[in-house]
C-alpha cells in the first residue's frame, strides 16, 4: 500500500469512529473518548480542500452513513490547520466497521488528499474527565489549552481544586477536561476545550481563574496552587478554534 493510499484509508477510517456529535457530548456527564484528526491544509488550496470535504459528506451521507462529526479550523499558528473531532464510548468503537466511509475511499483519495500535507496529518485519542469538566452545552468557538506535564498527578490535584472552585462561584466549570492518550514525544498529556458561543463572547469581562480560586481559597493557598501548577508543567499552549458547521455532521 502506497504512502498516499495509506494516508486516505487514515482518514476515512477516522470518519468512521463517530458515534455522537461532540456537542452532545459535552453536554452528557458520561465518560466517553475523541478521536481527533489533525489535517494541514496545502497553501492556496484552502477552497479545493473544502470542496472535497463536501464531497466526501455528500457520498457518506448518501451511502446511509450514521457518523457524526465537527469539523474546526484553528485560528492562529502555523499554516492553515483543521480539526476533525469524532466521539467514541470506548476504544471498541474503533473495531466497528463503516461500509458508508468504504464506499467513499475514492473521494477521499482523489479530492481530499491530494490537497493536504499528509506527512503532517496527526491523529490521537483522549478520554474525557467529566468529573472537573464543564456540564453544559459547547460553542462554535473553542479555545483549546493543551498541557505537557512534568508530574500529572501534582497537575490533576491542582486542577480538580480549581473546579471545585469554578463550581462553587460560578456553578459549573467553564471548559471540558481531556486525558490524552499516548502520543508522540512532544505531544500533550492533557487539554481543556473552553467553549464560546462566538468570537465576541471572549470580549466579556469576567474574573481570571485564579482571582475564583483566591475568592474561594485565600490568597495564599491560591499562590500555592498556582506554583504548584506550574511546577507540574513541562510545557503549555493554547489555540482559537471555529467550526465549520457546513462540513460538520449532526445525527
Amino acid at each position: 500500500m502506497n504512502d498516499r493510499k495509506r494516508i486516505a484509508l487514515t482518514f476515512v477510517s477516522a470518519m468512521a469512529l463517530c458515534a455522537a456529535s461532540i456537542a452532545t457530548a459535552q453536554e452528557e456527564a458520561e465518560s466517553h473518548m475523541l478521536s481527533i484528526l489533525e489535517i494541514q491544509v496545502k497553501a492556496g488550496h484552502d477552497s479545493d480542500f473544502r470542496a472535497g470535504l463536501a464531497a466526501w459528506k455528500e457520498c457518506y451521507l448518501a451511502n446511509d452513513g450514521e457518523g457524526s462529526w465537527n469539523l474546526w479550523r484553528r485560528q492562529q499558528g502555523m499554516g492553515n490547520v483543521y480539526a476533525a473531532v469524532f466521539q467514541m464510548k470506548s476504544w471498541a468503537d474503533v473495531d466497528t466497521p463503516d461500509a458508508a466511509s468504504q464506499a467513499c475511499q475514492e473521494v477521499a483519495r482523489d479530492q481530499i488528499i491530494p490537497f493536504t500535507h499528509g506527512e503532517k496529518t496527526v491523529n490521537s485519542y483522549a478520554s474525557s474527565m467529566p468529573d472537573i469538566s464543564r456540564a453544559g452545552p459547547s460553542g462554535d468557538v473553542l479555545w483549546v489549552s493543551s498541557f505537557r506535564a512534568k508530574d500529572g498527578r501534582l497537575m490533576m490535584d491542582v486542577v480538580r481544586k480549581v473546579s471545585a472552585a469554578m463550581k462553587q462561584v460560578e456553578g459549573d466549570s467553564r471548559g471540558y477536561w481531556y486525558d490524552v492518550a499516548g502520543g508522540h514525544e512532544k505531544a500533550p498529556d492533557f487539554f481543556v476545550s473552553t467553549p464560546f458561543e462566538n468570537f465576541a463572547a471572549l470580549d466579556q469581562e469576567r474574573d481570571g481563574v485564579w482571582d475564583i480560586v483566591t475568592k474561594v481559597h485565600g490568597a495564599e493557598e491560591s499562590e500555592r496552587l498556582r506554583a504548584d501548577f506550574m511546577k507540574s508543567m513541562d510545557a503549555g499552549w493554547s489555540y482559537i478554534y471555529r467550526r465549520v458547521p457546513d462540513l460538520s455532521h449532526s445525527q
